[in-house]
């Protein structure tokens, strides 16, 4: 390919460049789960033009890393998963991506730097016969899929939120830690109601870009809201006052909320969507965590006894206190 690349360099000379018409070149696309695999025709004048003296098959992909690309749904690019270049009558390159989320967009816009009315052919084939789309100047991607509809938007995104607090060990810990004296609905509804729409609030304003933390800021403060109210458990036995300490510490918790949705992604087009079915799916399992350790903590006071009672408490509290002051060691950014 180098040689193909050193003879039409010396045959076309530098007047290629300076007013050079590109041929259509071509796209024949495979979607395959969250792969999807790129076949392009390319001119080899083309490639002499928009290269220069570069001939090599690291020039020639890393230009297409430019021009040609794939995102999913949440508009996340997919990072390259794979490459080859072969020389001939056309230059062939096969490029495959691997999307985190269901591959949304086919963006490919080869030469337009050296005519801005190059076109580029996109074949998608399909079940239903061959699909295709021609992209130029005023259309530079093509839609691989349909966008999800609200059902599964809904559905993936509570789940996710279910699941998150379910697998967010410190998040789970928290709420241990901050529900161990509450007695009594109304202290108990006044903390999960703070905890809530504290973290609602910055969860929100995180995932819409309103306001961010880096996360290696946010994680350790997760970490040492633990230990606080771990540690508060030995110093009062009166939740009365838990409300504005679960609020206050909810929104740092809505930041590390915001850090794993972003970590999904929010869908074109359904942001509002997933970041309230997402939210939503979080308050459901946190009020299953609830509706599981009150009566637990309720029958096992009943049982025990006032004293038991009170020493499983502060054994409950010691445990969470040492995970605590170990997640917030573990996660300080120089740890």
């Amino acid at each position: 390919m180098r040689l193909l690349f050193a003879l039409l360099l010396l045959v076309l000379g530098t007047a290629t460049a300076a007013a050079h018409v590109a041929s259509l070149s071509t796209s024949r696309v495979t979607v395959d789960g969250e792969t999807v695999r790129a076949e392009l025709s390319l001119n080899p004048a083309d490639l002499v033009a928009a290269l220069k003296d570069e001939a090599a098959l690291e020039a020639v992909l890393v230009y297409l890393d430019h021009r040609v690309g794939v995102s999913d749904f949440a508009g996340r690019a997919c990072p390259r998963a794979g490459g080859t270049v072969a020389d001939g009558l056309h230059v062939e390159a096969v490029l495959t991506w691997r999307c985190a989320g269901t591959p949304a967009l086919y963006r490919a816009t080869p030469f337009q730097d050296i005519d801005p009315s190059a076109r580029h052919l996109v074949v998608l084939p399909g079940p239903d016969g061959d699909r295709q789309a021609v992209l130029d100047s005023s259309r530079s991607a093509v839609p691989l899929a349909d966008p999800p509809g609200f059902a599964e938007v809904a559905g993936a995104y509570l789940l996710s939120g279910v699941e998150h607090i379910f697998l967010g060990y410190d998040h789970v810990a928290f709420l241990l830690a901050v529900i161990l004296w509450a007695r009594g609905v109304r202290a108990l509804l006044a903390i999960v109601t703070g905890f809530t729409l504290a973290h609602s609030v910055t969860l929100g304003l995180a995932a819409m870009d309103v306001v961010s933390l880096p996360s290696d800021v946010v994680e350790p403060l997760v970490a040492a809201s633990i230990v606080f109210v771990a540690a508060e458990n030995y110093l009062i036995r009166n939740a009365s006052h838990r409300w504005w300490v679960a609020t206050l510490f909810g929104l740092v918790h809505g930041f590390a909320f915001a850090g794993v949705l972003g970590e999904m992604g929010l869908p074109q087009g359904a942001k509002l969507t997933a970041l309230v079915f997402f939210n939503l799916g979080v308050e459901l399992g946190q009020i299953a965590i609830v509706l599981l350790t009150v009566p637990l903590l309720a029958a096992a006071e009943r049982r025990l006894g006032e004293p038991d009672a009170r020493r499983l408490v502060y054994g409950v509290s010691g445990v969470l206190l040492v995970l605590g002051l170990y997640w917030f060691v573990d996660r300080l950014p120089w740890a």
